[in-house]
């Protein structure tokens, strides 16, 4: 075995100036109030943004989703509202019959319709007493409109579903009150 001298040397002295000043902590305060500022953020993008949840307040779409049901919408689907304008970000694909979307309702902007596609632009949608018709062939379901609303209002929310109001081809004919 080989012996080998080492040699033992001092540790060096550490000058007191050029040690780093020690950080001084946060009150327990401010780290709770940061912690709770940053969540907010955080929940208030994800809900704009991203997903939001919804409730379902008729039985229009009974069979599928009952009243009082939870749905999560993801908004990034078909593009979010930028908060405060009207301008939207590009969605991952555009929507198609039998989708379940939301949407403000055309007469009263507060409140939130839930409903499923069931015409696309470009089609045409008919209501004819208790047959829904798109593109002149007969749905095979429909669910009738609940007591508390009405044909005409079923129809002109059939309109605004499919098209945002907007197609001249988009056509809807109320049954007569």
């Amino acid at each position: 075995m080989d012996v080998r001298e080492t040699e033992i040397r001092k540790p060096e002295a550490v000058a007191v100036d050029s040690a780093p000043p020690a950080r001084k902590r946060k009150s327990v305060v401010r780290e709770y109030a940061e912690a709770i500022f940053i969540a907010i953020l955080l929940a208030l993008v994800i809900r704009t943004l991203i997903i939001q949840a919804f409730t379902i307040p008729s039985g229009s779409m009974m069979d599928t989703l009952l009243v009082g049901d939870y749905i999560l919408v993801n908004k990034f689907m078909y593009g979010p509202e930028l908060p405060l304008t009207d301008h939207r970000l590009p969605g991952l694909r555009q929507p198609h019959r039998g989708d379940i979307i939301v949407f403000k309702y055309p007469q009263d902007e507060k409140r939130d319709f839930i409903k499923r596609i069931i015409g696309t632009p470009g089609d045409t949608v008919q209501v004819r007493g208790d047959q829904v018709l798109v593109n002149g062939k007969a749905l095979v379901r429909w669910c009738r409109p609940t007591p508390t609303s009405s044909w005409a209002t079923t129809a002109t929310t059939l309109r605004t579903a499919v098209t945002g109001g907007s197609s001249a081809r988009t056509r809807s004919r109320a049954r007569p009150s």
